[in-house]
């Protein structure tokens, strides 16, 4: 979860893809603060160190630390970037 340019709130839920280069990821987002979340879905594919959309709009890079966290870029009409942290829930597969 975290926000775009520090003012819409986003969040990933990644789950086990079709295979072990991809995952499964529920989109969401504000299109304006503090109204309803918008809702997508895709698969994303590793490249590099990265997790990549089809259309390479959003690129999720994996930042060290402790607790570890995100960089998520999205390439959209005006480039936006989001910093990530992980939230436990229930149907994530890989939380600690």
């Amino acid at each position: 979860m975290g926000k775009w340019d520090e003012t819409w709130t986003v969040q990933l839920t990644v789950s086990e893809g079709t295979n072990s280069t991809t995952v499964a990821v529920v989109y969401e987002w504000e299109e304006r603060v503090g109204k309803p979340m918008m809702r997508d879905r895709f698969l994303a594919r590793l490249v590099g160190s990265s997790w990549v959309d089809n259309d390479a709009v959003m690129i999720m890079s994996l930042v060290g630390g402790n607790p570890p966290s995100a960089i998520l870029t999205g390439n959209f009409k005006k480039c936006r970037v989001a910093r990530l942290k992980k939230v436990k829930t229930p149907e994530c597969f890989e939380c600690t």
